[in-house]
């Protein structure tokens, strides 16, 4: 494949991010290569958003005003709009290291038919302190997926007519795991690659979007990912007989959260769904930490 015939079409969704929206943006214009567009579709931000993305003086950059409908119906607008050949996903509070696209190139023309890669990342504090590396992961990421989601958004590049045929839930309730459902989906039809090179930066801040503590909301997403992932048939021929562990995985993560908010009745009754789908699930080191939480909780109360 010739890189000279290559575009990148790297999709932003935002909302309400005046403040931290140029930072993406300009670790964009940074890439060592510029065979690329930026499509920032605003899921109807009331602040100066909009007035923050017309500063930049570049044809290469596309801004899209919708209204709000969550981060999964904006990627799909922005991938509609998109004229290149790949697809690279950018949340609007993380950032590209300078040799993001670079690097995507290289492993493309070595690696023609892989349709979805993912690359690495780090975690930094808006000052740009590390905060911590993420995980060493297989080369394919497939079989770890039913255990948890180990795939930001921010390293993720996908094929243009992969991304096509493969939208994001636009389900309002499902926000926030939108991403993981949508991995499953294609896990269950080609192998999802990933690449050990640290070419982006997620930055940890109270505002984050995937920072959710209400307990009420995040158990109706939770069971919502559940039906809809029981109810997927090509999600359950995926999962296979490790359907209970993935069931399991999916409760205890409710029962933690409940834990850390103090609702120890709410904990218990999905430390117990989590058990009865997976029994073993009891000497795994999230079990240890929720009943750590509720014998805590208890005495404090």
């Amino acid at each position: 494949m010739q890189t000279e015939n290559l575009l990148f079409s790297i999709v932003v969704p935002c909302y309400n991010r005046g403040s931290l929206i140029s930072i993406a943006v300009n670790s964009v214009l940074s890439q060592t290569i510029s065979n690329w567009e930026l499509i920032v579709v605003d899921d109807g931000s009331t602040d100066n958003t909009e007035e923050v993305i017309k500063c930049f003086n570049d044809t290469r950059i596309h801004y899209l005003k919708t209204e709000n409908r969550e981060r999964g119906a904006a990627r799909n607008s922005g991938i509609k709009l998109s004229k290149g050949n790949y697809i690279v996903l950018l949340d609007s509070d993380d950032y590209l290291l300078p040799n993001h696209l670079e690097t995507v190139e290289s492993i493309i023309v070595k690696n023609p038919s892989i349709d979805f890669l993912h690359l690495n990342y780090e975690f930094r504090s808006v000052s740009g302190d590390l905060v911590r590396k993420s995980s060493k992961l297989p080369k394919v990421l497939n079989s770890i997926l039913v255990g948890t989601n180990v795939i930001g958004c921010a390293g993720v590049v996908m094929e243009k007519q992969l991304a096509l045929s493969n939208p994001f839930s636009e389900i309002r309730g499902l926000s926030g795991t939108e991403d993981y459902e949508l991995w499953l989906r294609i896990a269950s039809k080609i192998e999802l690659y990933h690449f050990p090179q640290v070419t982006t930066v997620m930055v940890e801040h109270n505002g984050r979007s995937m920072v959710e503590t209400d307990i009420c909301k995040i158990e109706q997403r939770i069971l919502l990912f559940v039906h809809l992932t029981k109810n997927n048939k090509e999600i359950a021929k995926f999962l296979g007989w490790k359907w209970r562990y993935f069931f399991s995985n999916r409760f205890s993560y409710i029962s933690l959260h409940a834990s850390l908010d103090g609702k120890i009745q709410v904990s218990l009754k999905y430390w117990l769904k989590a058990f009865v789908k997976f029994p073993f699930f009891c000497f795994s080191t999230r079990s240890f930490s929720i009943i750590k939480n509720i014998i805590v909780n208890f005495f404090k109360n």
